[in-house]
């Protein structure tokens, strides 16, 4: 018998990263390009069977690659299928454009987990604190990360050892 669905009561998101209309717009070029070449080459026909072939082609790598599933909610952070709860983060920043541009570069953390879209300026950094994990954080990019980290806000809080005086 399936599980019955965890309530969500505290805050969450929701995005998933698709690749913009400009892209689609550069395919269609491109797929005009081939009907026009092989169309003068062979036969108009056939040129349009290549551009519908290519454009199928693409079309499937597009969706593939742009659609990615980022979450936060009372669990934790989900990318497609991967999650981190909550106890094993210990902070989530918000990355704008140079800063993700510095991280992705010449001095980047070789162990980092990245899922980063060109497409995508900003990021978070989802620091993590879990000593058998090998990737010191996860970089990913999302189109609002103030709200993945709004909702970090909200469960590190709760989720963080609490100290006693002695």
């Amino acid at each position: 018998m399936p599980e019955a669905p965890v309530p969500h009561d505290g805050p969450r998101h929701r995005e998933h990263l698709v690749v913009p209309p400009s892209w689609w717009l550069l395919t269609l070029g491109f797929a005009f390009t081939l009907v026009v070449a092989v169309g003068a080459y062979l036969n108009l026909q056939f040129g349009a069977a290549v551009a519908v072939l290519c454009l199928l082609a693409i079309g499937i790598a597009f969706w593939a690659y742009g659609h990615t599933l980022l979450a936060a909610d009372d669990r934790g952070i989900r990318v497609d299928h991967s999650l981190v709860e909550w106890p094993w983060i210990s902070s989530v920043e918000v990355l704008d454009r140079s800063q993700v541009h510095d991280a992705m570069g010449p001095g980047s953390v070789a162990t980092a987990w990245f899922v980063t879209r060109p497409y995508v300026k900003e990021a978070v950094k989802v620091v993590l604190d879990d000593p058998a994990d090998p990737h010191p954080f996860w970089l990913v990019s999302s189109r609002h990360p103030e709200r993945i980290a709004a909702v970090a806000a909200q469960h590190l809080t709760r989720t963080a050892p609490t100290t006693q005086e002695p």
